[in-house]
């Protein structure tokens, strides 16, 4: 599948936050072993209030005949109530995946060049599964070292305990002006998320050697 549902789209944007209404354009580049950095494209990602209160959140990438689109739906407390998740070729439809979330935790239906696959992952035991992070940055900005827990459903359709820090404001990496830093991890991942001061993504770095930066 271009671009992967491992790892790639799932970059944590969720956990970033934007600005109302936002919507961005990222250099997307991936380190090798090596330390040699090569280009994957662009990211286009957009967020917007429902009328609810909740969230969506959308995300474009794009390298080369392949484009790879996520849109990830949030209730008002910062649950993921659906991920949607296409990859397309020369813009004809290839995979897709679908998750949805019930009392019980996750469905997932996955469709692969017309071959349809489910499952059902529940939920772990006695870890909070709302992440008010997702809307830091949107309704309320947190204060320095503020911290919230949550158990995450990775793009390997697992449920993993989750944790996103607020670290301040900080220099941005090679850049004279400071920016809001928010770390998440899980999986033994780290995604460092750096922003503006209207919300809006500056540079995301994740532990797994993918880089993204506004243009």
């Amino acid at each position: 599948m271009a671009l992967g549902f491992s790892g790639f789209v799932a970059l944590s944007f969720a956990q970033s936050g934007f600005a109302q209404g936002g919507s961005v354009e990222l250099l997307v580049k991936q380190k090798s072993e090596e330390g040699v950095w090569t280009d994957l494209g662009k990211a286009v990602v957009s967020q917007k209030l429902l009328t609810q209160g909740g969230k969506s959140v959308e995300v474009r990438l794009e390298n080369g005949d392949f484009t790879t689109r996520q849109q990830s739906i949030y209730d008002i407390k910062g649950q993921m109530i659906r991920r949607y998740v296409q990859s397309l070729e020369k813009g004809r439809p290839k995979d897709s995946k679908i998750v949805t979330f019930d009392a019980k935790g996750a469905n997932v239906v996955i469709d692969r060049s017309g071959t349809r696959e489910t499952r059902n992952v529940p939920f772990l035991k006695d870890i909070p599964i709302a992440n008010p992070s997702e809307f830091w940055f949107i309704r309320e900005k947190p204060k320095a070292g503020q911290t919230v827990t949550w158990q995450q459903f990775t793009e390997a359709d697992v449920w993993t305990t989750a944790k996103a820090i607020y670290k301040g404001r900080v220099p941005l990496p090679g850049k004279n002006v400071q920016a809001e830093l928010v770390v998440t991890e899980y999986s033994n991942r780290k995604v460092e998320s750096f922003f503006d001061d209207k919300g809006q993504i500056l540079l995301v770095r994740d532990s797994i050697g993918i880089q993204m930066e506004r243009q």
